[in-house]
């Protein structure tokens, strides 16, 4: 299983990535000669004009709203220890936000000054900064990044907590004057001017803010040639100017940012992975009332998705969530090996592995699309996309991009099953929406998009009769619970019932590593054969089907069971089996107490995480 802490460190040599409906980021190379004696570089228009589409644009970078890029290097430069690098540095006129500004800083070229070539007045700014590629050696100082809207270049606001990472609606480094120093955040930074603490649009004097970008700048912003370290570092630099006029709200959603959110793993085999989007729109069902409480039925009636985004349908109390609005998301993945563990919210370090992809080691895309899920634990709208031609236990990387180009998750891990894994994955349906793991339901390794008849006519007639018993209370009237309904129950019922009938398989007894010593350490395992079935209890008449392979179970979570208890009246009499006596032959858990590590995230461990490690199989 991957690695939490020391994941991203180990791994530095080979690169597969994918990139699913993003076009390659070609950036022109065009050589600039500078006036020593001015120090002013302007845009030529040939850089401008011949440069290629510049494509992907994330939350961790905003690359560019344009068709056009346009690159820096320098042939000399007039630096010295005892001026100020500002004083020093070349000048670079920003004069389109339409394109997106490469620099690329060497001992030659050490430092730039990126001006903007006209005053920018009662409007927000929004500047996006990713570094492409660290020097020579990865562990040396990243660049410092400085912006002032006044002469004194040393920062007063940058070096406070406040960061340029995370959530857009927070990790923004804010301000209305004097100067700020940006916080790398893996790769990522950003800085917007002109909104008040109300994220409203402020009025403001005119002001042209400078941008100083550099290797070997002091704390006393001196340029030190000694600090600056071989090789070169690339960094882009985008901008947005909003038309949004003073007073009104600032729309942080067309700036860009990273968000706050991960994509989720559902599983893997030996070649193929599921992976879902963040949610893009939570939307839960509507609770059903007296005197015409009706439960589902087998098959959930899904709501059209399309429908609600062009507002031809109730929203059913419904919340957008990445980016701000319910955008498509496509994704990219990369085998954590190659992924540059510095940079991973940087989307031009992303980038620039698709371009040392080689073609026969790309993976391919063999199903995607959106559905309605419960994975995760909450009931909305994700995508999803199954990736094929993968290796076999290796860990890689993802994330989910957003079609705006300016919004990009947070890393997501994942590791492949062993060559010799030989469940099917199975997607979401409408029958067992939180279903979304390899399942050993074929013999046929393809990945399943629908459950096999025989195993959904026992979960449909399982979900009849316990709804005529559920039904029978007085639902919609009476409550005998202050936070559950009888459609809570029954949706509980469903969850528990799903992963009974579809065990998850697991892959082979890795442990994990860097996790906490009072966790779970590995995942809970039970060998199934065809001699000795799941359900050797039941006969053929009153249990599921039988399985057609040998597999490995992944054991469910304990909370898959007492969930139902919580949220079920007393008078059905479920019972779960204790964990001072024999639960540890059916679920997995950790601790005997009840309030402790039963596979949800309030009691400790969730089920799974955001580095892959799963112990369980629930939510």
């Amino acid at each position: 299983m991957p690695r939490r802490g020391r994941l991203r460190l180990r791994f530095l040599l080979s690169a597969v990535l994918v990139l699913v409906l993003l076009a390659p980021l070609v950036l022109a190379q065009d050589r600039v000669e500078t006036d020593i004696n001015t120090n002013t570089w302007t845009v030529p228009t040939s850089a401008a004009s011949s440069a290629s589409a510049t494509s992907l644009r994330s939350s961790a970078t905003s690359l560019p709203r344009s068709s056009s890029s346009s690159s820096y290097r320098a042939t000399s430069t007039s630096s010295t220890t005892t001026r100020s690098a500002h004083e020093v540095a070349p000048t670079v006129l920003l004069t389109d936000p339409g394109l997106t500004y490469n620099f690329t800083l060497n001992r030659t070229a050490p430092a730039f000054l990126a001006r903007f070539a006209n005053n920018i007045t009662d409007r927000a700014l929004g500047v996006i900064l990713n570094i492409g590629q660290l020097g020579a050696n990865d562990s040396e100082p990243l660049p410092k990044v400085i912006v002032t809207t006044e002469e004194n270049y040393l920062p007063r606001d940058g070096r406070r907590s406040r960061t340029s990472g995370g959530s857009a609606r927070t990790g923004y480094n804010i301000g209305q004057d004097n100067s700020w120093q940006i916080v790398w955040d893996n790769g990522f930074g950003n800085w917007t001017y002109g909104v008040d603490r109300s994220w409203n649009v402020a009025r403001y004097s005119a002001v042209a803010p400078a941008i100083l970008i550099g290797r070997g700048i002091n704390d006393d912003i001196v340029l030190d040639p000694t600090l600056v370290g071989a090789g070169n570092v690339t960094v882009y630099l985008g901008y947005t100017v909003l038309d949004t006029p003073p007073g009104e709200h600032f729309d942080y959603t067309k700036v860009g940012g990273i968000d706050a959110t991960h994509p989720y793993f559902g599983d893997s085999s030996a070649t193929e992975a599921l992976v879902f989007s963040p949610l893009r729109l939570v939307d839960k069902p509507p609770e059903p009332t007296y005197p015409n409480y009706t439960l589902p039925g087998a098959e959930l009636p899904l709501p059209d998705f399309q429908a609600i985004l062009n507002g031809s349908e109730s929203t059913r109390n419904n919340t957008f969530l990445f980016g701000g609005r319910a955008q498509a998301v496509t994704f990219v993945v990369l085998p954590t090996s190659s992924t540059p563990s510095a940079l991973s919210n940087s989307a031009a370090a992303i980038q620039e592995q698709v371009e040392r992809l080689p073609s026969e080691d790309m993976p391919t895309l063999n199903v995607n699309g959106s559905a309605w899920t419960t994975v995760g634990g909450t009931a909305g709208f994700r995508d999803y996309a199954v990736f094929g031609n993968l290796k076999p236990s290796t860990n890689y990387t993802v994330w989910a991009v957003g079609a705006d180009g300016i919004t990009m998750s947070q890393p997501a891990w994942f590791t492949t099953k062993q060559a010799s894994f030989n469940c099917p994955l199975l997607l979401p349906t409408s029958m067992c929406p939180g279903v979304a793991y390899a399942s050993p339901l074929s013999d046929n390794p393809a990945t399943l998009t629908s459950v096999p008849q025989p195993y959904a006519d026992f979960i449909a007639a399982s979900l009849r009769a316990f709804e005529v018993s559920v039904l029978s209370g007085a639902c919609g009237r009476d409550r005998y619970s202050f936070i559950s309904s009888c459609a809570d129950c029954y949706a509980a019922y469903r969850e528990w019932l799903c992963r009974l009938v579809l065990p998850q398989c697991a892959g082979d007894e890795v442990p994990f590593v860097d996790v906490d010593p009072r966790g779970p350490q590995a995942p809970f395992r039970l060998d199934r054969t065809l001699e000795t079935p799941r359900n050797s209890n039941l006969s053929s008449e009153t249990g599921p089907p039988t399985y057609p392979i040998d597999y490995v179970e992944l054991m469910p979570c304990i909370n898959t069971c007492t969930r139902v208890d919580q949220r079920c009246p007393s008078s059905l009499q479920w019972n779960c089996p204790r964990r001072h006596f024999n639960a540890n032959e059916s679920y997995a858990y950790v601790s005997d107490s009840n309030n402790r590590g039963d596979g949800s995230a309030h009691t400790g461990w969730a089920a799974t995480d955001v580095y892959g490690n799963r112990w369980c199989n629930g939510l």
